[in-house]
């Protein structure tokens, strides 16, 4: 099912990620709020970087898949990937940041400079799964990503199943000679063409430090401005100041955010300043293990009108640099501490190359934790750098839709566009060549259903190729 989302307040376009993280799981954040998540994630990830084993060969993610408590499988996501791009893991919402454009909201500390303006996950596309109403697995999203030679992200184009509730959206992206975004160009689909929705401009400081990101938006006639936020820095080049503006007749200061930081320039708070209120309407603080970038806590306290709301997520760190264990807790308005009741436990285990298998989420119960899962997302990989199937270099990669994937019984693979006159070949080998499964797709079929059931579990490739053995089609796919 489709999960709660943390959206940006800006775009005004339908965007979505089906990530589970710790906190679109548990809080429902009134749309002002909303905007404010993304911000203090942006911030957080520039103090990341990857614990990936350090190898020749490295690991990309190319799906994962969420059960709920009676093993049902209620999401499932497929990856694929050209080159050696790759996937990292973030240990701020301890889940993969899946289905968004990185400059569709407030990029607010997401642009410190010096190129380091990356994105967590670089797939070419990702395809999304999910239980519908009569929990019936479906799918429901796919987004499209192209780049350019420092893989920047140069296009995003998402697309939904259901076009009543969802918008499709498409985003353009240019960047300056430094690296750094210097204008994205946000589309709507209509139902029959993109209409322009929305355009941003950042400029930047002599140390290439993001000072504005201008915002305008279009009556379909006429381009107008809209929101602007201004950036200030230390003599350290951390930011410590966002003034966001909002456009009417003239410019208004709608926001601030003020933010201090520690002697290894991490976050230690983060004032969210209404002019209307004489106090931040939020604060949030953050403490720091020793040689570690993420933070091991976070608290967050609202003194939002009608919102009497705060959390506190806890980490436990190994000895390796990894989460195995976080807790997320909320605030007893009543006992003025903070509350196991309603809390959670989410229990993280690693591969040989440090990346996550599964995380694993336990409800408290009175007086302990439950000792069945809630539910359990597991993650599924693929080496890349060493393999021997050739990329694609055909343009009809999109032609195809294969699902469910994982999947631990059988496949479907959707044609979108004829691409010849001529049946095509589908094969599937295993990673060390051997051809497991070899048919043939006819032309009239849109849809074929293969069996994977007596496959071993593990990671396997899927290519389709026409009669002269041109491949049209590659991806891994992976047998629960």
């Amino acid at each position: 099912m489709k999960k709660i989302l943390i959206l940006p307040l800006l775009l005004f376009t339908a965007q979505s990620s089906f990530s589970q993280t710790l906190l679109n799981k548990h809080l429902k954040y009134p749309k002002q709020l909303q905007k404010h998540q993304q911000e203090i994630l942006n911030l957080l990830s520039q103090q990341q970087t990857t614990a990936q084993k350090s190898t020749s060969a490295k690991e990309r993610l190319i799906g994962y898949s969420i059960y709920d408590n009676t093993g049902a499988l209620t999401d499932t996501v497929h990856l694929s990937y050209s080159g050696n791009r790759g996937s990292e893991f973030d240990y701020n919402q301890l889940d993969y940041d899946l289905f968004s454009n990185p400059y569709d909201g407030s990029p607010m500390f997401e642009y410190p400079g010096n190129h380091s303006n990356k994105l967590q996950i670089l797939s070419d596309t990702a395809i999304y799964w999910s239980q519908d109403a009569s929990f019936t697995l479906s799918l429901y999203e796919s987004a499209f990503s192209s780049y350019d030679t420092y893989n920047d992200l140069t296009g995003y184009t998402d697309k939904y199943t259901d076009t009543v509730n969802n918008t499709d959206a498409k985003f353009v992206n240019t960047f300056n000679s430094d690296g750094n975004i210097a204008a994205s160009y946000i589309f709507q689909w209509n139902g029959s063409s993109w209409d322009s929705l929305d355009k941003r401009y950042f400029s930047y400081n002599a140390s290439k430090e993001i000072i504005q990101d201008s915002i305008y938006t279009t009556d379909g006639m006429a381009w107008m401005p809209l929101d602007k936020i201004n950036y200030s820095y230390n003599a350290s080049g951390d930011m410590t100041e966002a003034d966001e503006y909002h456009y009417s007749s003239s410019w208004a200061l709608t926001g601030q955010n003020i933010n201090t930081y520690n002697a290894n320039h991490q976050p230690l708070t983060v004032a969210t300043i209404d002019p209307s209120y004489p106090a931040p309407i939020i604060l949030d603080t953050f403490t720091y293990t020793s040689g570690i970038n993420y933070p091991a806590s976070w608290k967050e306290y609202f003194n939002f009108p009608g919102l009497a709301l705060a959390f506190y997520i806890t980490k436990h760190i190994n000895s390796t640099g990894l989460v195995d264990t976080a807790y997320f807790r909320l605030w007893d308005t009543t006992a003025k501490d903070w509350t196991w009741i309603n809390s959670e436990k989410f229990v993280l285990k690693f591969d040989s190359y440090n990346q996550p298998t599964t995380n694993t989420t336990y409800d408290y119960l009175d007086t302990s934790f439950d000792t069945a899962p809630t539910d359990i997302t597991s993650y599924y990989y693929e080496t890349y750098g060493t393999t021997a199937v050739k990329d694609v270099k055909s343009s009809n990669q999109n032609n195809f839709t294969v699902y469910p994937n994982p999947t631990n019984d059988k496949l479907f693979i959707s044609q979108l566009n004829s691409t010849t006159a001529k049946n095509l070949l589908i094969s599937i080998v295993n990673a060390t060549g051997q051809r497991m499964l070899t048919e043939s797709l006819p032309v009239i079929s849109k849809t074929e259903e293969i069996s994977v059931s007596n496959f071993t579990p593990g990671t396997y490739w899927l290519m389709i190729q026409d009669q002269s053995g041109n491949i049209l089609h590659k991806q891994s796919i992976v047998k629960q």
